[in-house]
């Protein structure tokens, strides 16, 4: 007989994975601030500042894939965002990105959707 208020291996499991979740989440956020805090002290620069932020976000997402955790394809075209962005303008390209951007983002969420595979999540 189970003792009382113990959980079965379901509830624990899925108690783990929000803890695993969280744990995930602050450390992504901790190095949010860190980088930013450190771009800002040293004047990076927008691009480099960019560049910084999307790295976060992808590597976030690549930690959540190796622990089994949820990822929504939103988050994966946002740090591709940010890395592009970063990229251009460390390149100092002259043609605008930010239209050209929007322009590609909201065309890939048409399609996907209309291809009945959400992007922005369920």
């Amino acid at each position: 007989m189970p003792e009382e208020g113990a959980k079965n291996p379901g509830e624990r499991k899925a108690e783990d994975t929000r803890e695993l979740t969280r744990k995930v989440d602050a450390a992504q956020w901790a190095l949010f601030f860190v980088w930013i805090g450190i771009a800002l002290l040293a004047r990076a620069g927008l691009g480099v500042s960019m560049l910084g932020v999307g790295l976060i976000i992808i590597g976030g997402l690549a930690a959540r894939r190796h622990f089994g955790l949820k990822t929504e394809a939103v988050w994966i075209v946002v740090g591709v965002l940010f890395v592009v962005g970063g990229l251009w303008r460390v390149s100092g390209m002259t043609v605008p990105l930010g239209p050209i951007l929007l322009v590609v983002a909201g065309v890939a969420i048409l399609i996907a959707e209309l291809g009945g595979k959400s992007l922005i999540g369920k």
